[in-house]
């Protein structure tokens, strides 16, 4: 789509509607005619790239205005940018950096993925990872500009305990089930991310909406990308014919990234159909989904089955092995399993299974397999 000039976009939106200019006193409202200003955050990620891409073909100019927040990235605004209304560079650690991206764009929804998420990392820098990924200068900014903005939340299954079993994977809270959930994240990245969530379930109850997401996989991100997921590792290791260990003693229900980007594209759809409801209630009727796979899945399961399909030859390549705690820097939770059947009534819509996510992502090496 068109770039648009965001500067003077919002002094003909004063102009036009007669609208406040100090929000924080007399808040913003959107009238009912204009797009939806949409902050994307974390959108030079993995992920936001797929949900950029989903946005575009799903939503015109006249739905949605999106404004993608980024780190640092050189080549996102070529790869992206003809897609964004703006490109606005943030850091998460600075209060200003946030307080000028909510004042610039003055979003109705926020769909944030931004996040320092490797855990080794977080366990190295516990004060950096609250800053990143506990921003509560973000909310502060939001429920003073625009009180009436939403907010989806990209959380993480690393903020349940790890004691899932094949029969009681992890379900929503507030959900009846045979046992009580622990929230005791076992490494600092799941704690930041908890942190986080309770705060905004306090400061923000009825107007955001958190996805404990599981682990995401899927192909190589349009455009320059550095994170590949588990999925690529494998190919790799099996182009070259290198022996390598995959983890069999720790369970996730990995997610498909198609999945991810359509199940925000409509949750987004459902927030900007329902956009007065939304405004008197509980999103949805809920705060917290479970956003993971099908199927409960280790690594070694994962890498023999992306053998399997792109490698049948090579399949004794993959050594299946515990994952030994004193070799990492950071704790691992060893069963987040997850059951997302909240996420897939909310939304109508199924994930996709694992032998199609492997086919979409690396192919099909020696069979030509249509799915």
């Amino acid at each position: 789509g068109p770039r648009v000039d965001k500067a003077e976009t919002m002094s003909s939106l004063y102009s036009k509607y007669s609208l406040p200019r100090n929000p924080g006193t007399n808040p913003y409202i959107r009238p009912p005619e204009l797009p939806a200003s949409i902050l994307l955050t974390g959108a030079s990620g993995y992920v936001g790239r797929f949900i950029i891409d989903a946005f575009s073909q799903a939503f015109d100019a006249s739905q949605i205005t999106l404004h993608a927040a980024i780190g640092s990235d050189e080549s996102f605004e070529n790869d992206f940018g003809a897609q964004c209304a703006s490109v606005l560079s943030i850091d998460l650690s600075k209060p200003e950096d946030i307080d000028h991206a909510v004042l610039s764009t003055m979003p109705d929804l926020v769909i944030h993925l931004a996040a320092m998420s490797s855990p080794a990392a977080c366990e190295a820098q516990p004060e950096l990872a609250n800053k990143v990924n506990a921003p509560l200068a973000l909310i502060e900014s939001l429920n003073k500009h625009v009180p009436d903005a939403h907010f989806l939340f990209f959380s993480t299954d690393q903020v349940y305990e790890g004691k899932a079993t094949p029969t009681m994977p992890y379900i929503e809270p507030g959900t009846n089930w045979p046992f009580s959930i622990t929230f005791v994240p076992v490494n600092e990245y799941g704690k930041s991310k908890l942190k986080f969530e309770q705060e905004l379930l306090r400061l923000m109850p009825a107007r955001v909406l958190i996805l404990r997401s599981s682990l995401v996989i899927g192909p190589r991100a349009r455009g320059v990308c550095k994170k590949a997921t588990y999925l690529q590792m494998v190919q790799e290791k099996l182009d070259n014919g290198e022996s390598f260990e995959a983890f069999d003693n720790e369970w996730r229900n990995a997610i498909d990234v198609f999945d991810v980007a359509d199940y925000v594209r409509t949750l987004t759809q459902h927030f900007l159909r329902s956009w007065t409801r939304v405004q008197r209630g509980v999103w949805f009727g809920t705060s917290v989904l479970n956003m993971g796979g099908r199927e409960r899945l280790s690594r070694a399961d994962m890498a023999r089955a992306v053998a399997a399909v792109y490698a049948p030859d090579k399949m004794e390549l993959v050594v299946p092995a515990p994952r030994d705690p004193s070799q990492f820097s950071a704790p691992s939770p060893v069963d987040i399993s997850m059951n997302s059947s909240k996420l897939i009534a909310t939304t109508g819509m199924l994930q996709s299974d694992f032998y199609e996510t492997i086919v979409r992502a690396v192919g099909s090496g020696r069979v030509r397999m249509d799915v």
